[in-house]
């Protein structure tokens, strides 16, 4: 009985030992996990995508008031808020769709975000996605009495490309074209950004993040928008805290209308926050 019993043992752990090498060899150059832990860094779209049959919430929220406003403003809290609702919806692990509305300028956008290349431990070092959406403005008008609806439609379109170098420090580059249909005579209807964006990881659940984005043809009346903020996660939610010197939530409005600098005599920046929730369908 002894012999039986040691024979037994012996199968049993070599059959455990060849399934875990069979399981190491079917996957030999895994994914690089969670590079971004939120679809948006603070402003800008980030690489991380949605799973598939995943909706994702999102509530993004700027006070409309500066901090230099100190106390008589709340600090920029008592100037009214532009707040985006979203939803987005993953079609496979690597694709999803969304749809917006923001309240200033009543804008609703549509997107599509693709992520094709992902970073893995060994073969592969970045990860690479891209994202398109149309915008159209529901206001009556902004800029004449009587606009046609191809007055009111925005384009934009955006590569990102990020790499994962630590546990802690993730960065990412992401070069875009935004283009607006009718802007005033002395705007620019097209224009070129190249953002940059990091996270850098403090603990399990909580990080730094940081955005700019260099506008490569910029006119004069415009600024760089700059954010720094930090992540918090809470279970399902990734909750986001930051300032920002642009009030939008969306590329082409972020660079089109950041009109003030992050910080110059005074402390321009603004308060904000992004809450995302994901449930699985």
């Amino acid at each position: 009985m002894r012999f039986l019993f040691l024979i037994f043992v012996l199968f049993s752990v070599n059959n455990s030992s060849q399934a875990q090498l069979s399981r190491e060899l079917a996957n030999p150059d895994p994914r690089v996990d969670d590079i971004f832990k939120a679809p948006k860094v603070i402003g800008l779209n980030s690489v991380k995508q949605i799973g598939k049959h995943q909706l994702q919430m999102s509530i993004l929220h700027t006070f409309g008031g500066e901090v230099s406003g100190g106390v008589k403003t709340f600090w920029g809290l008592d100037n009214g808020a532009n707040v985006r609702l979203g939803l987005d919806y993953g079609i496979t692990d690597d694709l999803s769709v969304g749809i917006g509305r923001t309240s200033y300028f009543k804008v609703v956008d549509t997107r599509v975000k693709w992520t094709p290349i992902h970073q893995t431990t060994k073969k592969v070092p970045v990860s690479v996605a891209f994202l398109g959406s149309v915008s159209i403005e529901t206001i009556p008008n902004r800029f004449i009495t009587q606009p046609l609806l191809s007055d009111k439609i925005g384009f934009l379109g955006m590569a990102m490309v990020a790499r994962k170098f630590s546990d802690q420090l993730s960065l990412q580059v992401s070069p875009m074209v935004s283009h607006f249909q009718r802007v005033p005579d002395d705007y620019k209807k097209t224009l070129i950004g190249l953002g940059w964006a990091g996270r850098y990881k403090l603990a399990d659940r909580t990080a730094i993040t940081f955005e700019a984005v260099p506008i490569l043809n910029k006119p004069n009346y415009l600024s760089t928008p700059i954010a720094i903020g930090i992540d918090i996660e809470t279970g399902g939610h990734v909750f986001q805290m930051f300032f920002s010197s642009s009030s939008y939530h969306t590329e082409h409005y972020i660079i089109a209308n950041n009109t003030m600098p992050f910080i110059d005599d005074k402390a321009r920046f603004k308060v904000g926050f992004n809450v995302n929730r994901v449930f699985g369908l």
